[in-house]
């Protein structure tokens, strides 16, 4: 290899450039001249901003993704919040009306308690009336028939009173017209004793 006055290599010889040292350009490789590092500076600057949109196009698209999956979830949380809903008022509409079928079977069931109990004291009632009524046809009938035997015994007693005076009557009558005849007959023979003493005097 040349070397130089002070035995350095050629490539590590510096020149002086607007007060800077630098690498003299004959001894410099292609990418260290300007109009190459613009080149490759632009070039990096676009690849950098390419790969910056398309960073940035990813983070978007990842970002729209995460939303679009956010807004899926949440109409899908809608959905089965709504399904809950309903299916929770579907259930409510049920007890409801298991209450209510409840309560119209209970009303019933007393209605025809209360009815059955009405008729059973309805019966007593009439039952007692009955008793009543007929201890009374009794009571009735056996004073009736007190009454009729009283009755006919007094009728018994007028008669048999009736028929002991018509006896006595007629016994007085009989006895009155035998005496009657008795003092007739007394007359009768007294003018005919006297008749015959009379015949005889003479």
């Amino acid at each position: 290899m040349p070397r130089e006055s002070n035995g350095r290599p050629p490539s590590r010889q510096l020149e002086a450039t607007d007060g800077v040292l630098t690498t003299p350009s004959k001894l410099r490789p292609p990418e260290a001249s300007p109009s190459y590092s613009e080149g490759e500076t632009e070039a990096a600057e676009a690849e950098a901003a390419e790969a910056a949109e398309a960073e940035a196009a990813e983070a978007a698209e990842a970002k729209a993704t995460e939303a679009e999956d956010a807004a899926i979830a949440e109409a899908e949380g809608a959905e089965a919040t709504e399904a809950e809903a309903r299916e929770a008022e579907a259930a409510e509409d049920e007890a409801a009306e298991a209450a209510e079928a409840e309560t119209a079977e209970a009303a019933q069931a007393a209605e025809a308690a209360e009815a059955k109990a009405n008729e059973a004291e309805d019966a007593e009632i009439a039952e007692a009336e009955g008793a009543e009524a007929t201890e009374a046809e009794a009571a009735e009938a056996e004073a009736a028939e007190a009454e009729a035997t009283e009755a006919d015994v007094v009728e018994t007693t007028e008669a048999e009173v009736t028929e002991a005076e018509a006896t006595e009557a007629e016994a007085t009558e009989a006895s009155e017209a035998e005496a009657k005849e008795a003092k007739k007959a007394k007359v009768v023979g007294r003018s005919r004793g006297r008749r015959g003493r009379g015949r005889r005097g003479r």
